[in-house]
């Protein structure tokens, strides 16, 4: 481990030179700072269950579950790399893919006090009510 002072010397020379793009050019699966939904988790999938349309031929087949959706959250806030890593079938997978990519900008992570592109997985629930 350095010492303080040479850590806060490696880290002023990193911004100086430029080195936090690269250091970032790849998503990062963990930053100091986590990206957000405006609002928080709650409001989140509030979102989600407010433009979740059930898709027919789930319904006609009682298909339930859950779709792991995962993209990257890019300083700016916008979502990109947006796929399935687990899916149910039955038009749920396309259903949570529309719904995802329409939503709205999130609040950046940050990691080193830069912000920061991350990878974040979320669910889509999947309810017959």
């Amino acid at each position: 481990m350095l010492p303080p002072t040479a850590e806060k010397a490696e880290t002023n020379n990193s911004s100086t030179s430029g080195k936090e793009k690269k250091a970032f050019s790849k998503p990062l699966q963990i930053a100091d700072k986590m990206p957000q939904f405006p609002g928080g988790n709650t409001a989140m999938y509030a979102y989600l269950n407010r433009r979740l349309q059930y898709p027919q031929v789930a319904k006609d087949y009682g298909v339930e579950g859950r779709v792991f959706v995962q993209f990257v959250v890019e300083p700016d806030g916008s979502l990109s790399n947006v796929k399935v890593v687990r899916g149910i079938g039955y038009g749920c997978d396309q259903e949570a893919l529309r719904i995802v990519k329409k939503m709205p900008r999130w609040i950046p992570g940050e990691h080193q006090g830069v912000k920061a592109p991350v990878i974040y997985t979320i669910h889509v629930q999947f309810n017959l009510k």
